[in-house]
């Protein structure tokens, strides 16, 4: 979270050329004409022996599964938990998922398993090797389906069906994006950036990435003395229905409704947001709509003006497709941690499509300081190329009790473990340097 705030405060991004090492991997040639995205390096790199796989079985298992099993104990071990104490509990596991493209790569002569590329084996395989035992699932809902994933977590655990959640999703390509030929109707950007909102907006950047989240009941979070990071209010799930100008374009209608469904599940009022984390495409069609529907929800609610920050996320790191969502809702939580307001990357003139007279929101080139004298609330929006749009609101953690530190400059032992010594050394070192 300290590396996206750092991110976030510089207003960059993590765009760039694709790495040679994935253009060989992926059967291109130098002269291949790959648009620049937002990549990882080493999607390959996996301890298999850390969760008792065989190279073999980790060779042929989707990098995204992978990624998801890496990250779920990270969430876990973050919220100050050992991955034993999860073990035989009811946890659900619920992950948004989309296309997977790694069976394009495969060795011929070693295919990957059935379960190594089924989507559902993005939640089956956490849940079986971490022994989970609530519900798992994989939720498609093309770019809203890691947001969708956490609110239905939210839903096992206020039904009182799962005791912890873990939840969010992970998008990696496979295959490198090429650059759309001119005149086609793509919706990529030709420059691999998005540029949220703004004039120069040319489509939308490709990203790599994800999030996993672990979840737990608030009064249950703080009875047992945890650290919570941000608290989620409530929110809500919709569909276009037939209200837009065809299957794959947005609906402004049905996006204001959203709005209005999430601030009532959460018990909200508009004027306590102080931040909506988009979906922010930086496509002509979408910003546009998605700006009049945020605009006409506020302005059934308040006549206040210009006092809500409107950015995305996906000006830093680009459209992480079924992980988007879960990347929004990550970022809002270190607005939330930080009281930092992020403008978007590149942003420097609204859309002139965009309607921003009266609107409630505000488009800012510049991080501001987020007042402290009210509970910081945010929203977070993510919208599918099929219709299912999500919306969740968060509010700031409550205060954690100070613990006074112990007198004196008494050394203080700090037992360490691993599953082997370079890990050992390495959990050493990120401890030393934190």
């Amino acid at each position: 979270l300290d590396r996206l705030a750092a991110l976030l405060d510089s207003r960059t991004d993590l765009v760039g050329p694709v790495p040679e090492a994935r253009r060989r991997d992926a059967g291109l040639g130098p002269g291949a004409d790959l648009a620049e995205a937002a990549l990882l390096d080493r999607i390959d790199a996996f301890d298999h022996t850390f969760f008792g796989l065989s190279a073999r079985e980790a060779r042929q298992m989707d990098p995204q599964q992978r990624m998801l099993l890496e990250l779920t104990c990270q969430a876990v071990w973050d919220a100050g938990y050992p991955l034993s104490a999860l073990r035989g509990s009811r946890t659900a596991v619920v992950f948004g998922t989309g296309r997977e493209t790694y069976a394009e790569l495969a060795d011929p002569a070693d295919p990957p398993l059935v379960t190594g590329l089924l989507p559902a084996s993005q939640a089956g395989r956490v849940a079986h090797l971490l022994d989970l035992r609530g519900a798992a699932l994989t939720v498609d809902t093309a770019c809203s389906s890691s947001l969708v994933a956490v609110h239905e977590a939210c839903l096992k655990l206020t039904s009182g069906d799962a005791d912890w959640a873990v939840t969010g999703g992970v998008r990696l390509l496979s295959d490198p994006p090429v650059t759309a030929p001119p005149g086609s109707e793509s919706i990529v950007s030709p420059g691999g950036r998005s540029r949220s909102f703004d004039a120069a907006a040319d489509g939308t950047g490709l990203g790599e990435g994800g999030a996993v989240l672990l979840l737990k009941p608030l009064d249950r979070a703080e009875r047992d003395g945890d650290h919570i990071h941000a608290v989620v209010l409530g929110g809500a799930v919709n569909h276009d229905g037939a209200r837009s100008n065809g299957f794959a374009a947005p609906s402004a209608r049905a996006q204001e409704e959203l709005l209005l469904q999430a601030w009532r599940a959460a018990g909200v009022h508009p004027h306590s947001l102080g931040l909506i984390e988009a979906h922010g495409t930086g496509t002509r069609l979408g910003d546009p709509i998605e700006f009049e529907a945020l605009t006409a929800a506020f302005g059934r609610r308040t006549e206040r003006t210009g006092y809500c920050v409107l950015s995305s996320v996906k000006s830093n790191i680009g459209h992480l497709d079924s992980a988007a969502g879960a990347a929004g809702l990550v970022k809002a939580v270190v607005a939330l941690r930080e009281g930092r307001r992020y403008a978007s990357a590149h942003f420097t003139e609204p859309n002139p499509l965009l309607d921003t007279a009266g609107s409630a929101l505000r488009l800012s080139d510049a991080t501001e300081p987020w007042d402290a004298s009210a509970q910081r609330r945010a929203g977070v929006s993510a919208f599918g190329l099929t219709g299912t749009n999500a919306h969740l609101v968060l509010e700031q953690a409550p205060s954690e009790p100070r613990v006074p530190a112990p007198g004196g400059p008494l050394p203080l032992l700090v037992p360490l473990s691993a599953r082997g010594e370079d890990a050992l050394r390495r959990h050493a070192g990120r401890l030393a340097a934190h």
